[in-house]
Parts: structure tokens; sequence; C-alpha cells
């Protein structure tokens, strides 16, 4: 393309359009790569010890860890662990009484993590074989999660933290006219019946001492034990008197307390 200017009497060329030059991002080459995120973790990364473990139990058969898994199960829901199989199942994959410890307590934490956070068994299968345990052991883990998923939330539920229970009230008003110490006192006495309820461990027979758990003589302490406990409700009953101005300064206080949770 030309154009004549004509206050010269010569042709300039006309410079063409320029072209957009491609802007280069700035940065390192491969970008760093991000944790993954698991439902059963709580929207968070699996911890480096359990994605250890899982490498523990891919060396133990499908058919085999399908059988662990209920023993898990059932020292969680209550039952005792027949301590002598769960050996016997481990013993063809050499594994040590450490590494045997480590795997159920992974175990463990798949299905109180799972079932904590509300996660179905497809969501769990899938995350875990996203951190490498084979298809086939989390087929074999599925049914028995799915089967007893609300057992297990209630045993959390059971064992979370939980303050001494309020069940009852109850009060009468006395006339106290005389004492031993005093002859005259004409005055009314509020006497307070409170029952409380508490939760207290009872795990000593349940998981520790039963008929399956294998006897070594070099060892008296169970090495799989997970530390799981019973607890029972018990009641308690506190009576106690009052004066009628400690009793109007107890019932602003309490007054008082009931707002401040109101606002809470």
């Amino acid at each position: 393309y030309q154009r004549r200017v004509r206050d010269f009497g010569f042709f300039l060329p006309t410079p063409l359009p320029q072209q957009e030059q491609t802007k280069k991002k700035v940065g390192p080459s491969a970008s760093t790569p991000q944790p993954m995120k698991f439902k059963f973790c709580g929207g968070l990364d699996a911890p480096d010890w359990c994605v250890r473990e899982i490498t523990v139990l891919s060396k133990i058969s499908a058919i085999r860890f399908k059988v662990i898994t209920v023993q898990v199960l059932n020292q969680m829901l209550g039952t005792a662990v027949d301590y002598a199989k769960v050996y016997k199942l481990t013993a063809d994959a050499n594994l040590e009484p450490s590494d045997v410890k480590g795997a159920i307590a992974a175990l463990h934490f798949f299905l109180t993590s799972g079932a904590k956070y509300d996660v179905d068994d497809q969501t769990l299968i899938n995350e875990l074989q996203q951190l490498g345990l084979p298809a086939e052991h989390c087929k074999m883990l599925a049914r028995p999660y799915r089967e007893n998923k609300h057992k297990l939330q209630a045993y959390l539920k059971d064992q979370s933290l939980q303050l001494p229970r309020l069940e009852g009230v109850d009060w009468r008003v006395n006339y106290i006219i005389a004492t031993d110490s005093l002859s005259e006192v004409n005055k009314p006495e509020i006497e307070l019946a409170l029952k409380i309820s508490t939760r207290e461990n009872n795990n000593s027979a349940t998981y520790n001492n039963n008929n399956s758990e294998p006897n070594n003589n070099n060892n008296n302490s169970n090495p799989l034990s997970i530390g799981n406990s019973a607890f029972q409700k018990t009641e308690h009953n506190y009576t106690f008197s009052l004066s009628t101005e400690k009793f109007r300064i107890l019932y602003n206080d309490l007054l008082a307390a009931r707002q401040i949770m109101e606002r809470v």
C-alpha cells in the first residue's frame, strides 16, 4: 500500500498495521502441586501415617482384609475382638506386630472418619482408591461400612465430650421453729434435691479381659488394642438446704447464666 504526498511530489510507503505480540506468563515452569482434599477427612488432606499404612493393608488378601474390617467394627461397637483370628489372618503377610497395629489403627481411622463426616460408602471407597488402597479391598470395606454406618455415628456421639446432665429437680420449703443450738428460729428454709446423670468408663471387662485374646507371656498387654472404651450412664442424687437469702442469690445467678447461654 502506498499513498501519494502531493506536497513533496513523491510516494511514501504506508506502514503495515502492527500485530499484537503474544504475552508470555512469567513464573515457574511447573506449578506447585496442591494437596488433595478428601471428604472423609473433613475436606483436608489424609494424614501421612495413614497413607503409609495403606501399603501394609495392601499386602493382606481382600478376603482377609474384610474379616479384619469386621473385627475392627466389632471392637468399636462393643463386641469382644477375636485377636487370635487377627494374628492368624496377618501371619501369611509376614507382618511385624507394629505393622499390624498400625494397619488396624488406619482401618479404625477410615471407618470413624467416614461416619463422622457422614460420607457414603461409594465416596469413601473412591477416595481410598485415590490414596492407593486396591479396588478389591475397597469393595470389601464398603458393605460392612454401609451396614454399620448409623451404629458408628451413635458410637461417636457416645464417645464425644459430655458434661454431667441435670435430669430432675425436686424442692420443698421447711419452716424451722427451733434447732439444737437456738431455742427460737422461725425462719423458712429451702431444700433442693438434684438428680444428675454422668457417664462412667466401663471397659475393663469388655475389651481387655476376653477369652479370644492371645496369651503372650512376654507381653501382658494386647498390642492390637486401639483404646476403645464403653460408657455407662449413672445417676446421682444430691440434696442440700439453703436459706432464703442464699436461694435468691442462686436463683438470680441461674437466670443470668441462662440469659448468657441464650445469646451464644
